[in-house]
């Protein structure tokens, strides 16, 4: 495929019925069901262990600001198919290119507010602000969320 000139790779994700569009409402999963999905998807076992490893960890943070036992969290837009792939998709990049070797940065969070499941949020969102903790964050004043949840999880 080509856009603009240049070469690229398209890549969409669909789910069957329970998938969102406009004006439809992303699928709600648990923590139990996203981790099924990550173990029955075929994954490399360190992506697929990592990727667990980052859900869970989501979990956790949803189920004390949500002040609910992590089993009956459900995950709203980060439930959703496309961010479901999002987070596994950048654990397995992360994983290939892992030779290369990195170096922490800091994180641009954005600010305002942002439109979510559970009403108007400030941001950076409750989550993101708990996800990121220890990590070098700044906010350039540009209005936005710039780090949402599912990329403060990597």
């Amino acid at each position: 495929m080509s856009r603009g000139g240049i070469g690229a790779i398209q890549f969409g994700v669909r789910e069957g019925p329970h998938g969102h569009g406009a004006g439809e409402h992303a699928r709600h999963r648990g923590l139990h069901e996203i981790l099924e999905m990550i173990a029955g998807a075929g994954l490399p076992a360190r992506v697929a262990s990592r990727a667990a490893l980052l859900f869970e960890r989501l979990g956790r943070v949803e189920a004390e600001i949500h002040q609910v036992p992590v089993e009956r969290v459900h995950f709203h837009e980060v439930g959703a198919l496309d961010s479901i792939v999002d987070i596994v998709g950048s654990v397995w990049a992360i994983d290939a290119l892992a030779s290369i070797g990195s170096a922490p940065r800091r994180s641009n969070t954005g600010s305002g507010t942002v439109a979510t499941a559970h009403g108007q949020l400030p941001v950076p969102a409750p989550a993101t602000i708990r996800l990121l903790e220890g990590v070098p964050v700044y906010s350039s004043g540009e209005k936005g969320e710039l780090v949402t949840p599912t990329g403060a999880c990597s």
